[in-house]
């Protein structure tokens, strides 16, 4: 049936061949043969059926179907939200044509900061070079928010929260395509990074060729097109918080913006083990692009972010500015003390360590912090 009814995108039509001639058989026998045809092939035939379905429909069709195929509830959401990010890249397509713009698909990966860099430097090149851009945007143990829960998602943004890389069409998953090796591939209407692998950080993208580019990155992407810096700051300043990180952020201001004398931030991170770092990244295994191969060591960067490499630069700081205050934001109550006990606890402003403590962990993570 996903073939049969009238497409924007026929391409998208050949996602999979042998899915769609299966659900077609299946429809046109009957309910009796649909339920047995879902039984037996469960996530495929739903990533089919987005074609002819959408929004809370489709979640509710996926999840009735994989109930009936004995998918765990965490395959059941992950099919939905796949059938969700199948409909929203069919719209960009639709969009791209008709601007006769091509796509630019960044898949933002790890922490928060990670992300933005990696959206913000799309952003950029996208307006740089008139492309249309689709953000990849996964919660994991990176970061379980989605971005709506983050930021007012501008309308003529497209943002996936599920992705697989059959999604683009054209492309021989089972052949090990270079997206895994990490250097630039066409296939297709296609290019295709990936800056999550050894080698593949800062591939310079080839973004004057017509073609649609789909890049996974951590990081600042390097373009064939000049990017200014100050082109990506402003992209980042484009996000804006939603109204509950605007007040969260209003508070602090309200405590820490009537401090006299001037007011100076200090980041100081010492976490050197990863899993504790990032609770739960084992379970993603080794060789995901999130996990921690992909992570690499960070012992040689966090020992030169400890704190007492700050302490004496803090002192040097107040020596020429006497009023000077700092805000402390640590993942360690042990620098917050230090940091105290060197310069003076009224001196030192920090967030509440108890709140850290609270939601330090995996199963913190799950809570509202």
């Amino acid at each position: 049936r996903a073939c049969l009814l009238p497409l924007r995108d026929r391409r998208q039509c050949e996602f999979n061949a042998q899915v769609r001639r299966s659900v077609s058989l299946a429809v046109f026998s009957g309910l009796f043969f649909v339920v047995a045809f879902a039984v037996s092939t469960g996530t495929l035939f739903l990533r089919a059926r987005l074609n002819s379905h959408s929004g809370s429909h489709s979640a509710e069709l996926a999840r009735s179907f994989l109930q009936l195929s004995h998918q765990s509830a965490a395959e059941v959401e992950r099919a939905a939200a796949l059938l969700r990010a199948q409909q929203t890249l069919s719209q960009a397509h639709v969009a791209s044509k008709a601007s006769e713009r091509k796509l630019l698909v960044v898949h933002a990966y790890h922490g928060l900061s990670n992300r933005l860099r990696a959206v913000a430097s799309a952003a950029a090149l996208a307006e740089v070079t008139d492309r249309q851009l689709v953000v990849v945007w996964e919660p994991d143990v990176h970061v379980s928010a989605r971005l709506h829960e983050l930021f007012d998602v501008p309308k003529r943004l497209f943002v996936l929260d599920a992705f697989e890389e059959a999604l683009l069409g054209g492309a021989d998953t089972d052949a090990g395509n270079t997206v895994e090796r990490g250097h630039n591939n066409a296939v297709g209407e296609w290019l295709r990074y990936n800056y999550m692998v050894e080698g593949g950080k800062n591939e310079r993208l080839e973004d004057q060729v017509p073609k649609h580019i789909y890049v996974r990155s951590a990081f600042t992407l390097v373009s064939r097109t000049l990017v200014r810096w100050q082109a990506i700051d402003a992209a980042l300043r484009d996000l804006r918080p939603i109204k509950e990180v605007r007040d969260a952020v209003a508070r602090y201001e309200a405590d820490f913006g009537a401090v006299a004398g001037d007011l100076v931030g200090v980041h100081v991170r010492m976490e050197a083990n990863q899993s504790r770092d990032v609770p739960g990244i084992r379970s993603l295994g080794v060789h995901h692009a999130a996990g921690l191969a992909a992570m690499g060591d960070a012992s040689m960067w966090r020992v030169r972010c400890h704190y007492r490499a700050f302490i004496p630069k803090l002192q040097s700081y107040v020596a020429r500015h006497p009023s000077t205050r700092f805000l402390v934001a640590t993942d360690s109550p042990e620098a917050i003390a230090a940091i105290s006990d060197a310069l003076g606890a009224e001196r030192v402003l920090h967030t509440d360590m108890h709140e850290h403590v609270r939601c330090a962990g995996a199963e913190g993570r799950l809570l509202a912090c």
